[in-house]
């Protein structure tokens, strides 16, 4: 009886389930070993990519060795009821792969960031050598057609264009307000290069508030700024002219219970994707809001933007799907996810 091998994903994009793995295990690097062990007992390789959005790991096994395997993953993890494990096979996994290494399945669309991370993402071959090789082929190939697609679509400009547009747009306020002080609602990438464009531009106080402390202290190393927790949210945006938000949480940081009662002005950038700010609070008087999409190129470019690059990124998943892991016995063999789970 043949057994019939493929490409399987398993993901959770989670971030407060993902920062309780991390705390559990003992540190991102801990919870990355954990995870590879996984595949030892049934010999099967392993890529293990960690972010601050996301957890994957891409094994090149059978079915059963999934089904085994999955279980201790999700233990390693153990996400909370409202956290879904996102399970790909096959091609869908490399497009995924591909996707997310162009900056595709990011927060903020075309951050680049990502790309690097792929490039550093673990391989443990777990005794089996060709399935490893086979997961450094698709981390190699992932990140050169990334570096393509962004170049000649435009897609590796969108975030860089961002801050650009954040710290012209707020230049004229800056000098303005030189002593007031600048709050930043996240812990990422974007939030550092935030803050450091807009201490460059003459900013005289920037605070980051963030659900991750430790995390926003260790992005932020090097930068003249101040770190609170979520919890003093309020008191910071009372004190702030200026509230820029760029976080994942997937619910509302910003609404009108938060700036009632407020006489000063306040000028609110919300980056996040979903939404961190509450649409309706542009209707209170002296707030002006503005979203990302008000600060990038037309609507109708970015979108081209974004298509081309997603067409591109799966023709070149498919090409090379069909290359090293389809064929007459590939993922067309393998049975669907609900039959092995």
């Amino acid at each position: 009886m043949r057994v019939t091998t493929t490409l399987f994903q398993l993901g959770l994009r989670h971030p407060v389930s993902i920062a309780a793995a991390r705390t559990r295990a003992g540190g991102d690097g801990a919870m990355v070993s954990a995870i590879c062990r996984c595949g030892e007992a049934p010999s099967v390789p392993m890529a293990v990519l960690s972010t601050c959005e996301r957890v994957e790991a891409y094994m090149i096994a059978s079915a059963s060795q999934v089904a085994a395997v999955s279980a201790d993953i999700a233990r390693v993890l153990s996400a909370t009821s409202d956290a879904r494990i996102e399970r790909r096979v096959g091609s869908a996994a490399a497009g995924h792969l591909f996707a997310v290494a162009a900056g595709l399945e990011s927060r903020f669309i075309g951050e680049d960031h990502i790309l690097g991370q792929v490039s550093r993402m673990p391989v443990v071959d777990n005794g089996d050598r060709f399935g490893g090789a086979t997961l450094r082929r698709l981390q190699e190939s992932a990140v050169a057609r990334a570096r393509r697609v962004r170049k000649s679509t435009g897609l590796g400009r969108l975030s860089s264009s961002c801050v650009d547009a954040v710290a012209s747009m707020l230049a004229e306020h800056v000098r303005a307000d030189a002593a007031g002080t600048l709050t930043i609602l996240g812990s990422g990438m974007l939030a550092r290069d935030l803050a450091a464009r807009l201490l460059d531009s003459g900013a005289g106080a920037v605070t980051i508030v963030a659900r991750h402390v430790t995390r926003a202290i260790e992005q932020c190393a090097g930068l003249d700024v101040r770190v609170r927790p979520m919890e003093q949210l309020a008191a910071t945006v009372e004190e702030s002219p200026i509230i820029i938000a760029a976080t994942s949480s997937p619910s509302f940081l910003v609404d009108r219970s938060v700036l009632l009662g407020s006489v000063r002005e306040r000028l609110l950038v919300d980056l996040g994707v979903p939404p961190n700010v509450d649409p309706d609070v542009a209707h209170l008087a002296g707030v002006t809001l503005t979203t990302f999409r008000d600060l990038l190129p037309s609507t109708g470019g970015v979108d081209g933007v974004v298509d081309r690059a997603r067409g591109m990124t799966e023709a070149a998943a498919t090409r090379w799907a069909e290359r090293w892991i389809t064929g007459s016995s590939g993922t067309r063999a393998c049975p669907r996810w609900s039959e092995i789970a």
